[in-house]
């Protein structure tokens, strides 16, 4: 590349976008002191050559921003998934209709990946595992009256760099559609590409500080090692104390919320089954989950699966009564997977053939668009 004096211009605008990372063409030629038509040129060169990938932070929104640069380090079309993406994004492109199009794809995975979430995570949280599954290394941070989830890595960059306002859209969507899943706000959801040397950033809406509640108690939400904000109790241990409603979905700090039950109670099997139906009965199945959740933990190895078919179907109850009746199908057949193996040989007087049975039957109702309100699970005989 110093065989001339453009080529030697183009390495030096490389090592600039190397070290900077999520630059504009203006930030670029004021670093590197050339104009800046002369530096796009340069740069526009560069993603030609697959050396640097370019896309606008404003991931399709209306307005159209200065495109941002960063250097490429990653090719995921060695990969048969990455291969499957390149199809895809060749038959996108910048109509309205292939926008449309990149947006749904985007939401309904998303969507799927949210689902194998089945744990019923606060949305962020649920958020960070669909990203750091696709490879983003994400990173979470408040900021002002926002939540910031930094992606500092991106596998996808030579495919973003070929089909930038496709890719990016895809990307999008499938935030939106994880948080939709997950019963949030999807719609306030920004990602913003290259929006810095860390990489591209979601942009959440976030509750501020609430004046009742103590400037201690607000400092006990800390970063931890790994970058990621953390409720903690007076010892400094991790405690998750932002309220949830009567179906686990998450309220603003500083809000009454439902009780739930306290992260270091210990319950005997037969406590655990008796909360856990009672909560159930009261329609409140997620914290009936963190009640069964807790069992499974706790409970020796060859009981943990039934434990956890118990929790899972508790989970598969809360999607169901949050209204989605796809991931609440998918997380109840598990349930009744995994509980149908202890049919005979289940502890604790647990009803394992007739919760597999319940589960399994309103899974394939939710499946083919039944309707109507199922009988109440019994846990134990």
């Amino acid at each position: 590349m110093a065989a001339s004096p453009a080529a030697a211009d183009r390495a030096a605008l490389l090592d600039v976008v190397r070290v900077a990372g999520g630059v504009s063409a203006a930030e670029v030629a004021d670093r590197a002191g050339l104009p800046v038509s002369t530096a796009r040129d340069h740069l526009d060169a560069l993603v030609a050559a697959g050396l640097l990938a370019k896309a606008r932070a404003s991931a399709g929104l209306p307005y159209r921003p200065a495109w941002r640069y960063r250097a490429v380090t990653d090719d995921p079309t060695s990969s048969a998934y990455g291969r499957l993406l390149t199809a895809v994004l060749e038959h996108l492109g910048d109509e309205a209709a292939d926008r449309a199009v990149a947006d749904r794809v985007g939401r309904r995975w998303g969507g799927l990946l949210a689902d194998a979430c089945d744990d019923g995570r606060d949305p962020v949280d649920a958020l960070v595992a669909v990203l750091d599954a696709l490879g983003f290394t994400p990173r979470v941070a408040a900021a002002g009256d926002t939540t910031e989830v930094w992606l500092r890595t991106c596998p996808y960059l030579a495919l973003v760099r070929d089909n930038p306002d496709a890719m990016c859209r895809i990307h999008a969507g499938v935030i939106r559609g994880a948080l939709h899943r997950t019963g949030a706000d999807d719609d306030t959801a920004v990602l913003e590409p290259f929006a810095g040397p860390e990489g591209c950033v979601v942009r959440l809406p976030a509750a501020g500080p609430d004046p009742s509640v103590s400037r201690g108690a607000r400092e006990r939400r800390t970063m931890d090692a790994t970058g990621f904000t953390r409720d903690r109790d007076g010892a400094g241990r991790a405690r998750n104390s932002r309220p949830r409603d009567a179906l686990g979905r998450p309220l603003p700090y500083g809000l009454p919320g439902v009780p739930t039950t306290p992260e270091d109670v210990v319950l005997s099997p037969a406590e655990a089954l008796e909360e856990a139906q009672r909560l159930l009965d009261d329609g409140r199945p997620f914290h009936a989950h963190e009640v069964l959740e807790g069992a499974w933990k706790q409970a020796p190895e060859p009981e943990r699966e039934l434990w956890r078919g118990l929790a899972q179907l508790a989970v598969g109850v809360t999607h169901r009564a949050r209204g989605n009746d796809t991931g609440a199908a998918r997380l109840l057949q598990r349930a009744a997977d995994r509980i149908a193996a202890y049919a005979g040989t289940a502890p604790h007087d647990i009803d394992a053939a007739g919760v597999s049975a319940w589960a399994a039957a309103l899974a394939d109702r939710l499946q083919n668009g039944g309707t109507g309100e199922e009988p109440p699970v019994r846990l134990t005989r």
